[in-house]
C-alpha cells in the first residue's frame, strides 16, 4: 500500500508491505501473510502455476509456493492446476495432508517432465498380452500394457529401453529400444508402434 499527503506546510509518504516469507532446505520463499499452519509446496520444474483452491497462489520460477493457510488436524487437499501446465509435464493430482497445531508441512509433488507416449507393442505382428509390465529403469518409467498392445507412458525422454514381462520364462520377456520420431514432439501424445525383441 501506498499513500501521499500534502498540504502548503508538509509532504507526507506513507507505504506498508503485507506478506510472509518462509525459509526451507531449499531456500526462501515468498507468501502471502502466514497463519499458524501453513503447507510448503514442493514442485519443481512447474513455475507459475496456480494452486487449486487457494486464491492467488501460484508456484514462483523454482516451483515453489507457500499456502499461508491450513486448518490443523483436518484433511487439507493440495493440488495444482494442471491445466496450466505444459504439455511435456504431468504431475500428480492431488495430495492430502493433515498438519498438528503450529506446523509448517511440506508437500512434494513429483514432477514428471518429458512426452506422452501412446506406443502399440507387438511380438511376431501380435500385440503384447493385456496385464504384461513395462519398465524403463533408467528413466524411472513403468506402465502396464492394456488391450490390443497399447501402453501409455508421461515423462518420455526422446529414447530408452523398456523390458516387458507377463511371466517369467525367456518367452514371456522381450525388449523395445524406442526413439521418438522428429515430426511428433509438438503432438499431445506421440503414438508409435514397436516390436518387442
Amino acid at each position: 500500500n501506498v499513500g501521499y499527503n500534502y498540504n502548503k506546510e508538509a509532504q507526507q509518504l506513507n507505504y506498508s508491505v503485507a506478506g510472509g516469507m518462509l525459509l526451507h532446505s531449499e531456500g526462501l520463499t515468498l507468501s502471502q501473510p502466514l497463519s499458524s499452519n501453513a503447507i510448503l509446496v514442493d514442485a519443481r520444474k512447474t513455475a507459475d502455476v496456480p494452486i487449486d483452491n487457494a486464491t492467488g497462489i501460484y508456484t514462483d520460477w523454482r516451483g515453489f509456493a507457500v499456502i499461508p493457510y491450513a486448518t490443523a488436524y483436518r484433511q487439507n487437499k493440495v493440488a495444482l492446476d494442471t491445466t496450466a501446465l505444459p504439455d511435456n509435464v504431468e504431475i500428480e493430482q492431488n495430495i492430502q495432508v493433515i498438519p498438528t497445531q503450529g506446523a509448517v508441512i511440506k508437500v512434494n509433488f513429483d514432477a514428471k517432465t518429458g512426452y506422452r507416449l501412446l506406443l502399440t507393442l507387438q511380438r511376431q505382428g501380435r500385440p503384447l498380452p493385456f496385464g504384461a509390465i513395462a519398465s524403463d529403469k533408467q528413466n524411472h518409467l513403468s506402465g502396464i500394457i492394456g488391450d490390443d498392445g497399447l501402453l501409455y507412458l508421461s515423462g518420455v525422454p526422446e529414447s530408452g529401453v523398456l523390458d516387458i514381462r507377463w511371466g517369467n520364462r525367456a518367452s514371456e520377456q522381450c525388449q523395445v529400444n524406442y526413439k521418438l520420431p522428429e515430426n511428433q514432439h509438438d503432438e499431445p501424445f506421440v503414438k508409435m508402434t514397436q516390436e518387442c525383441q
